[in-house]
């Protein structure tokens, strides 16, 4: 059986064409200990004007091995193991956030807004006090205006439009497009089936990866609305494998739920772009990192 502890990075790709064909070449490293597992890997390869992906099963008995695919079409997207069939250790990166990540934190603080007014505030902070005993870490309350930025080592839940944090953590949810406007009080997700959450109509809830810590994740908790806040304190923790979550009325009644895609794995290339994942190309510069997936252009 397969080690559960094996990584599998992808470590270079390139691409060739030449009249309209293309090549694909591919190396890729097992970094466990011992001796190299006789594997079968998927690999999904979309190519230039083309709908259907082109699937290859990539045989592989060497600790590092390079693959040549010849191609119909130029190359444009590769995707090792999409559907996670090799039994392997996920990157984190391949775990979209979600509402569980940051219930099940070791170490948590919830964010209110000062700027909320009284009576919001208040029923904001009786929230709070329900939301710390949903997971097993230590949850700690706090108020925005005793905090200069996101705290580094916690998982951070924000409470509230007017929290002036905010704005620093909206990057976190528009890496899988989700789009906060402030100032028109409007979610908008996209996707298939685009989705419009109003402030003044809709509980909103979204889980995103911390700016600093991709282990961490990163909430926003957002109710006009103060008779939801019970409702909203009982429901949560039933919808903990969501991305996403929207709400409307008193009760409130679910009227959106959804989980993210796969943003920036190691195992994806999109050729052109060196790096996917902005955090992991910050640490680039002072980290060798087996597991970083880069694009090298073919000559």
């Amino acid at each position: 059986m397969a080690d559960r502890g094996r990584r599998e990075p992808l470590d270079s790709a390139r691409d060739r064409k030449g009249g309209g064909r293309g090549t694909e070449t591919l190396t890729q490293t097992q970094t466990q200990r011992g001796e190299a597992y006789r594997l079968n890997v998927p690999v999904a390869v979309t190519m230039e004007g083309e709908e259907t992906v082109h699937l290859e099963s990539l045989q592989m008995t060497e600790a590092q091995q390079t693959f040549t695919v010849n191609l119909a079409r130029r190359p444009v997207r590769v995707d090792v193991d999409p559907r996670f069939d090799i039994f392997r250790r996920l990157d984190r990166r391949e775990i979209p956030p979600a509402l569980t990540q940051a219930f099940g934190a070791q170490k948590a603080i919830i964010v209110l807004p000062t700027d909320a007014p009284s009576e919001l505030y208040e029923s904001y902070r009786s929230l709070a006090r329900s939301l710390t005993k949903i997971g097993p870490g230590r949850v700690e309350v706090t108020e925005d205006s005793k905090l200069a930025d996101i705290p580094p080592d916690s998982s951070v839940w924000l409470v509230g439009w007017e929290n002036r944090l905010l704005d620093k953590v909206l990057p976190a949810f528009n890496e899988y497009g989700a789009v906060v406007h402030r100032n028109k009080g409007t979610v908008e997700i996209s996707g298939q089936a685009p989705i419009e959450l109003v402030r003044g109509e809709n509980a909103v809830v979204l889980a995103g990866r911390h700016p600093e810590n991709p282990e961490l994740a990163v909430l926003w908790i957002a109710a006009d609305n103060a008779a939801a806040h019970e409702g909203l304190a009982r429901k949560l923790p039933h919808y903990h494998k969501y991305s996403y979550l929207g709400f409307t009325g008193d009760a409130p009644d679910n009227v959106a739920k959804g989980s993210w895609p796969v943003v920036g794995s190691p195992l994806t290339a999109i050729f052109g772009i060196r790096c996917l994942s902005p955090w992991a190309n910050s640490l680039l510069k002072t980290l060798s990192w087996s597991g970083l997936f880069l694009f090298h252009p073919g000559g």
